[in-house]
């Protein structure tokens, strides 16, 4: 009985190997996942650091022309520090942009009070209310989204090159 079957398996086995491979199914096809809405750059204040009397950023108007820099000319920022470094908002609430906190420091790593920044704001479309933002320096989220606010200093960095330190500011909307 034993050799029965294990001579029927040999066959079975035998003939299995020589059947065509069944064509695989077809996937089914899902309709494209839209791309996110395309982020938009504004240039939307100028602003000055905090020295060691001043606690709060001094934001302004945008201005094409910039800041004028005055008693700076020839001074280098090397970095600066933001805080806070995350925006958390609620839709339908505001940030102010002066509640920033940024200490910006030469190349010996005192404090370069009063030195020029650039405010940008790099968000989706709709994420934040642009006109407030160019006219009363606040964020007031509008929808849900992450965004980013890029600062960058309009002073150059100590190594020659031109280039200037920027930092961002992650934005939220819940």
């Amino acid at each position: 009985m034993r050799r029965f079957i294990l001579v029927a398996g040999l066959m079975v086995a035998g003939l299995a190997a020589t059947q065509p491979l069944p064509l695989p199914l077809p996937t089914p096809t899902r309709a494209p996942i839209p791309p996110p809405p395309v982020a938009v750059l504004t240039d939307i204040a100028v602003a000055y650091a905090a020295d060691e009397g001043m606690q709060r950023l001094r934001v302004e108007a945008w201005e094409e022309a910039g800041p004028a820099m005055g008693n700076l000319v020839g001074a280098r920022v090397d970095y600066f520090t933001v805080e806070p470094a995350t925006i958390e908002l609620l839709s339908g609430t505001s940030f102010e942009l002066n509640e920033l906190a940024i200490f910006t420091h030469g190349l010996h790593g005192g404090l370069v009070g009063g030195a020029p920044l650039k405010l940008t704001l790099e968000a989706p479309e709709g994420l934040v209310d642009i006109a407030l933002a160019l006219q009363d320096q606040r964020l007031l989220a509008t929808q849900r989204g992450i965004g980013r606010l890029w600062i960058e200093s309009l002073l150059p960095r100590g190594t020659g090159t031109g280039e200037r330190y920027r930092l961002p500011v992650v934005i939220i909307v819940r």
